[in-house]
């Protein structure tokens, strides 16, 4: 079975995979958060999902949206810092 995103649904994710609020992202669109709400219940009932993460999850997993996990390390090369 192939699962079908609109291109709405499918930047909608996207935001909130990024780890945008539902107002920040309904802002960005264009649209009221309510509408905003309808295309994640409607992503829900697609991927039969029953949570946004692990909505945001199927997507990630079904190549329908991209993340970027940025890792943060700090290394010192100073010898005489302490720890």
């Amino acid at each position: 079975m192939t699962i079908r995103l609109s291109p709405r649904e499918v930047q909608v994710m996207q935001l909130l995979a990024e780890g945008y609020t539902q107002d920040f992202s309904a802002r960005q669109l264009g649209i009221t958060r309510g509408t905003l709400r309808g295309y994640v219940s409607s992503v829900h009932r697609k991927l039969d999902c029953d949570s946004t993460l692990s909505a945001v999850a199927k997507c990630v997993a079904l190549g329908l949206i991209k993340i970027n996990i940025i890792v943060y390390m700090e290394m010192s090369c100073n010898s005489e810092q302490s720890v």
